[in-house]
């Protein structure tokens, strides 16, 4: 799956991305909805009810999609990336520029931050981030302006209400 293609909703449009969807829906389910009694998902890149139904029971154990059969930029973050319904909840500790090494935390982090940023961060020249696992000074410049846009100290930490307001539905 590439880029955000604009929102997919039930109808004939976007047939190869429809067939993205449909496609990752299968292989993260593997191949077994049970909206769909077990069955596989046809991926024929028609956006018609039974991709609808597995579309929303996708979003419905993921808290902080919203289980509207729409696949917004959230949705095609969460299939591309294959993002768990456990990530919103917090990893037990905070995470800060001085973290070194891959974690996959940190990459949830710069996922949802782009997500959010619309892959657009002004304290990077509007570019995203990179999805890299390290908590590097982009990471923390961003998640800094997202506190402060947020209400909080910009600190460049995420802790517990950081993470907390990463994972609600924007």
């Amino acid at each position: 799956m590439g880029l955000f293609p604009g929102v997919l909703r039930k109808g004939p449009k976007k047939r190869a991305h429809v067939m993205q969807v449909q496609h990752r829906l299968n292989q993260i389910a593997h191949g077994r909805h049970g909206s769909l009694g077990g069955k596989k998902l046809g991926v024929d890149g028609e956006f018609g009810e039974q991709t609808r139904k597995v579309l929303v029971d996708f979003q419905k154990h993921r808290p902080w999609l919203t289980p509207d059969g729409l696949v917004g930029r959230d949705d095609w973050s969460a299939l591309r990336f294959n993002i768990r319904p456990a990530a919103g909840l917090y990893p037990g500790h905070a995470h800060r520029k001085v973290d070194r090494g891959k974690d996959v935390h940190v990459k949830l982090i710069q996922i949802r931050l782009n997500d959010i940023g619309d892959n657009r961060h002004s304290s990077l020249g509007f570019r995203p981030l990179v999805i890299d696992g390290e908590f590097g000074p982009d990471t923390k410049k961003v998640v800094s302006d997202f506190q402060r846009r947020r209400g909080l100290p910009g600190n460049g930490v995420v802790d517990q209400r950081t993470w907390a307001l990463l994972w609600a539905r924007q």
